[in-house]
């Protein structure tokens, strides 16, 4: 059907899948325009696309968890507890449980591609920044907001409907390797469970902007 949840959602996401494909070509071949396509698929595509289904009537983005004039303070207090939460439980069980994995068990390791600029040398503020800023806004109104909008009732159970949110946004990061997925996989379930509990869009944007700058940044 032309407004299959399916479709629709395919047609949002498809260039992310292409992220980790451009960026490792041009770590490991030392050339730039990756990223210039990279960032125009992630900037571009999506938004317009989004924009289209929106005006066609074949998505709707109302009240998706924007905070309103008269709840924001009551409700966007939730951000800090998130961020508390993900940050040092996702953050500290990536460096002080699956890293010291990969070093005890090296086939854990296995399909993942760790980029040198990440994790060597001084940190680059403004990618990281950047990184956090496009990752936090984007992944959030795509893989927690409209996911929800569409799928929340095509999905007979609850299990299902989190289980394939989950696993789609662990795709998109194909490149971390299997425990890495893994790690992404519950890092999708819990930030969707607490969407579809509170439904607040914003609390999860900060909370994905903090931890992905803490990681970016190394400070834990």
């Amino acid at each position: 059907m032309r407004s299959s949840p399916i479709k629709i959602f395919l047609l949002i996401v498809w260039p992310y899948f292409l992220n980790d494909f451009l960026i490792i070509y041009s770590d490991v071949y030392r050339v730039t325009w990756p990223i210039y396509f990279d960032n125009f698929l992630y900037f571009v595509p999506a938004p317009i696309t989004i924009y289209l289904l929106w005006r066609k009537k074949l998505l709707d983005l109302s009240n998706l968890g924007w905070p309103t004039h008269t709840d924001f303070f009551e409700q966007e207090i939730y951000a800090m507890i998130y961020s508390v939460l993900f940050i040092f439980l996702f953050q500290l069980t990536w460096t002080h449980g699956i890293i010291p994995l990969w070093e005890v068990f090296p086939w854990l390791h296995a399909y993942s591609f760790v980029r040198p600029v990440e994790y060597e040398g001084p940190v680059q503020w403004w990618p990281a920044i950047y990184g956090s800023l496009s990752a936090g806004i984007y992944e959030e109104l795509i893989f927690r907001g409209i996911y929800t909008r569409l799928f929340k009732t095509y999905f007979r159970k609850q299990s299902y409907f989190l289980f394939w949110g989950a696993a789609t946004f662990a795709l998109i990061h194909w490149c971390n390797g299997i425990l890495g997925l893994i790690h992404i996989f519950f890092w999708g379930l819990l930030a969707l469970w607490l969407y579809d509990w509170k439904k607040r869009l914003l609390s999860l944007t900060i909370m994905h902007i903090v931890y992905d700058f803490v990681h970016f940044g190394r400070f834990l």
